[in-house]
């Protein structure tokens, strides 16, 4: 396994959409970064951190997401490490929605534009996404709008 460094900060995360080397251990990345993203009032960093962290999993799982599954033809491993990675963000997205109030939250927008709103968007993004890919088959109007809101692609 390559080693794989995380840059430091939650103001410097890079891009890999932009980045053509995408390899298969990215997934393996992806999961490192979505572990490090886990988040409790027992942890140490501050919850405005855990939230940048687990937004920045969410990036890099959606770059890996776009070069293997998107632009390329997924394998049946391409394919599993998807369904267990989006399982994971959304639970933790989940944890750090219960893990604080609408106070604690509201207190983050001024400074960080963080809102209970923009964080259960994102969890409901990652819900579709699982529903789109691993779900049953989806109503083809609902799969429509699903993959305008997630891609920006329409019908």
């Amino acid at each position: 396994m390559p080693n794989v460094t995380i840059p430091p900060g939650i103001g410097t995360v890079i891009d890999p959409a932009s980045d053509p080397r995408v390899e298969p251990d990215e997934w393996v990345a992806a999961y490192q970064f979505i572990v490090e993203s886990k988040w409790t009032k027992q942890t140490p960093e501050p919850f405005v951190i855990a939230i940048f962290k687990w937004d920045a999993a969410i990036r890099l799982f959606r770059a890996v997401e776009t070069q293997r599954l998107i632009a390329g033809e997924p394998t049946p491993e391409d394919l599993k490490m998807h369904e267990a990675l989006l399982h994971s963000l959304i639970s933790t997205g989940l944890i750090l929605e219960l893990s604080t109030s609408d106070q604690e939250l509201e207190s983050l927008v001024m400074g960080h534009e963080i809102s209970r709103q923009n964080l259960l968007a994102s969890i409901q993004e990652l819900k579709d996404t699982l529903s789109m890919w691993h779900g049953p088959e989806v109503d083809p109007n609902r799969k429509a709008e699903i993959e305008e809101r997630i891609f920006g692609v329409t019908a």
